[in-house]
């Protein structure tokens, strides 16, 4: 190229995309090798490649001239993505020079290799510009460069060697789930495979062999899509699982739910179906089911049959169960006692009064003869009328160490204990076999007052991810399903930033708290704002709103639109002026979400991702909408009406552009009347599943005004 640009020049606000390209052996005898690009452009690089860009001298080290060569950026925005820049020269910026407030924001597996320059080999950074790697990302350079200087690997003690240097004097052999990196210049440990991935055997050598999902969680490719939790009450039969068909629901040896018509039933149908002395289904649980009650002297048997001993020795044994025990429990109640006597060879649990007679602790018990082998005890009572979730877990016996004991409570690990002699529940003979809910072996204990729901047990020990599996669906405080597979994307994925409306205070500046405090509000630049709680609009319940007019202008915190974004939010137009709502600040940037043009339901990410929108009767109707910047269509945007029952996915392109700031009303001749419920914010990509999973919530908190901070981490 005479002028800018060896193959590309982009100017005046234009927009380019190249994707899975390659552009090669090109020059220009002033700026940008291979690529000029300026004056507030756009330029989205996916998978692709630049290689053998250079400058042709022109005056040699003027910085007119001779800067970047590979890419030169003036004023404007690069979105550089698993991309690769290399074998490249200029006299400032081998690969890229950044002027003028530019940003270079590179995320994935970028890679910047053999480029050579006099000042910055690889980027020169000039005039406030930015270049930013997101974070997981790996972004490797590779120029010759001693271990001991380069912040590009690090020191092999002993040794020194060049970055690009395999370390072929090393012998690792990795385990799953790890992997030993040999391209770069590093200790001979093997590195951890990223978040919920695995490997799929021993001895991998690159991060490209942690291509499968831990258990519990799938993907169709987890280099393409994040692995998903699977639905509560589910997990995975291995690893490398695929999609939400590979997620099977976990089968109990016996399993007590103590529903209307099945109340004594055993629903794992092997056929253990319990004799009742006295206990009623009058007692709600915390998800709203019935459970046993139990005010005196009643109790239940499990049948003699059972040989939960048997179990444990061979495979390991777990015990579920939800309970609520009143004050007035006695303590030193149990809530289940199995054994042949008081005491003889017992495993239970319930209250121990001998350590604290006033209270009575919660008390794990497992008896060898009539000795206590372990008895673990929590130093709480939960003797107070609410319900917990409880799990006792005991490991196979094993001739290379003895059994571990696991106990979580409310989904909390109170211990991990592995006896020194043994944890092994003793053998009794069935004829001798008594199996207790709610009663104990020794008569003067006393009684439980108060419910058990949802006993089970299994044929395995549980690990942490099983217990949050049965937690989220028996025994947490979550109003729904709906709510609990929200909860469980937060938990999974934490969101950068939560707006609930009812933490907004109109009479601050900084008005918009984030809910948990971990970002910085989001503030009110101008005009006037109303909040409070209001039913109408699509929502039969009272929802919390803050509301303002075309003056009203509110500016969320910097990256609260991340480059690698997920949104989800609740909005809606409230006047006769309907342009943008949830917009974006940045003069770089042209982005809407939810609302624009008078339509409802629509995104533009620098570039239309959804331009139908939805059909309404009031253009006031809320809205619930989610949406990310990735290739995933149509999922990759997710909308509701408040008066739907379900949610639809509406994405016609993929893609979209981030690196900006949230805002309402920032954009001249775009503004609207407005008024915006709910905004959850993340740096990173939910999968299509776990966008739905979040937009159902939403969708349901405008049915029922249960609040939505019961679901965030």
């Amino acid at each position: 190229s005479v002028g800018g640009g060896g193959a590309v020049f982009s100017s005046d606000w234009s927009s380019v995309l190249f994707e899975s390209s390659k552009i090669r052996n090109c020059s220009s005898n002033l700026n940008g090798g291979c690529v000029y690009h300026s004056e507030f452009s756009n330029f989205s690089s996916y998978s692709s490649s630049y290689e053998n860009c250079s400058i042709d001298h022109v005056e040699q080290g003027s910085l007119d001239s001779d800067r970047g060569g590979g890419f030169y950026v003036q004023s404007s925005f690069v979105f550089f993505q698993s991309s690769s820049i290399s074998d490249s020269s200029a006299f400032y910026g081998g690969a890229v020079y950044l002027a003028q407030g530019s940003v270079f924001s590179a995320s994935g597996d970028s890679i910047f290799a053999n480029n050579n320059a006099s000042l910055g080999a690889t980027i020169y950074v000039a005039d406030n510009s930015t270049f930013s790697v997101e974070r997981g990302s790996l972004v490797l350079a590779t120029e010759l460069s001693d271990c001991t200087s380069s912040d590009f690997c690090k020191k092999v003690t002993g040794t020194h060697c060049l970055v690009s240097r395999v370390l072929s004097q090393y012998s690792c052999t990795c385990g799953l789930e790890s992997y030993f990196n040999a391209d770069l210049c590093v200790e001979c440990p093997c590195f951890s495979c990223p978040d919920l991935t695995t490997t799929r055997q021993a001895g991998s050598t690159s991060v490209s062999d942690c291509d499968a999902c831990v258990v519990g969680y799938y993907s169709p490719d987890v280099f393409t899509s994040n692995c998903t939790r699977c639905p509560p009450l589910t997990t995975s039969n291995g690893t490398g699982k695929s999609s939400i068909e590979d997620c099977l629901s976990y089968k109990p040896l016996l399993s007590y739910e103590f529903e209307p018509g099945e109340f004594l039933l055993d629903s794992s149908g092997n056929g253990y179906t319990l004799t009742n002395y006295g206990a009623t289904g009058s007692t709600l649980s915390e998800q709203g089911r019935l459970a046993a009650a139990f005010t005196g002297q009643e109790y239940m048997t499990v049948p003699s049959s059972f040989d939960y001993a048997e179990v444990q020795r061979s495979t390991g044994i777990t015990f579920s169960f939800s309970f609520r025990a009143t004050p007035n429990t006695s303590a030193h109640a149990k809530l289940f006692d199995f054994g042949a006597g008081a005491p003889d060879n017992n495993v239970g649990v319930g209250f121990d009064g001998r350590s604290k007679p006033s209270t009575g602790v919660l008390s794990f018990d497992l008896y060898s003869g009539t000795q206590p082998a372990s008895e673990m005890l929590t130093n709480e009572s939960f003797r107070d009328g609410k319900w917990h979730y409880v799990v006792y877990s005991i490991d196979s016996n094993s001739t290379s160490h003895p059994s571990t004991v696991q106990i979580w409570v409310d989904a909390v690990q109170y211990f991990s204990y592995t006896d020194q002699i043994s944890n092994t529940i003793e053998s009794v003979d069935q004829s001798l076999r008594t199996l207790y809910l709610a009663k104990s072996h020794w008569a003067e204990d006393g009684s439980l007052d108060g419910a058990i729901d949802d006993f089970r047990i299994y044929d395995f020990p549980f690990t942490s991810f099983d217990v949050q599996q049965h937690y989220d669906a028996l025994g947490s405080a979550y109003p729904s399903t709906n709510y609990a597979m929200a909860a469980q994307v937060m938990r999974d994925k934490v969101p950068w930033g939560i707006y609930h409306a009812e933490d907004f205070d109109s009479q601050s500046t900084q008005c918009w708290a984030e809910s948990r405090g971990v970002q910085a509000p989001a503030t009110c630049d101008n005009g006037n704002f109303v909040s409070g709680f209001e039913i109408g609009h699509g929502a039969s319940a009272n929802v919390s709103f803050v509301s303002g007019n075309t003056s009203s202008v509110l500016t969320w915190p910097n990256g609260s639109i991340p480059s690698e974004f997920s949104i989800c939010s609740i909005s809606r137009y409230a006047g006769t002026s309907q342009q943008r709502v949830l917009t974006a600040n940045n003069s770089l940037l042209d982005w809407f979400h939810g609302h624009g043009y008078g339509m409802i339901g629509v995104a533009y990410y620098n570039g239309w991702k959804a331009e139908v929108g939805l059909s309404s009767s009031s253009a006031e109707d809320w809205l619930v909408m989610c949406g990310r910047n990735d290739y995933n269509i149509p999922g990759n945007i997710q909308r509701a009406l408040g008066s739907s029952s379900a949610i639809e996915s509406a994405g016609t392109a993929g893609g979209g552009i981030g690196g900006a700031n949230l805002t309402v009303n920032s954009v001249s001749d775009q503004e609207s009347d407005f008024a915006v419920s709910q905004v959850f914010i993340w740096d990173q990509l939910l999968t299509d599943d776990e966008m739905g999973w979040v937009g159902r919530a939403l969708l349901e908190y405008l049915g029922t005004g249960i609040s939505l901070k019961i679901i965030e981490f």
